[in-house]
């Protein structure tokens, strides 16, 4: 890790937990590869079920 990847980390961490998930989802989204939109639709199917799942106590 270069030092200026450490000052950016370092800064980084002073962020909310919010802004840092914002921030590292901004940082995944600057990796271009063709598989993104499907991954990003699988994961959007799991977190419903997960969702539905909960909501009929079926899981905590």
């Amino acid at each position: 890790m270069t030092e200026q990847t450490r000052v950016v980390l370092k800064q980084a961490l002073y962020l909310s937990p919010v802004e840092r998930a914002e921030l590292i989802e901004q940082l995944f989204a600057s990796f271009d590869f063709p598989a993104r939109d499907d991954v990003d639709s699988l994961w959007a199917i799991e977190v419903e079920e997960r969702i539905d799942a909960h909501d009929q106590g079926k899981s905590e």
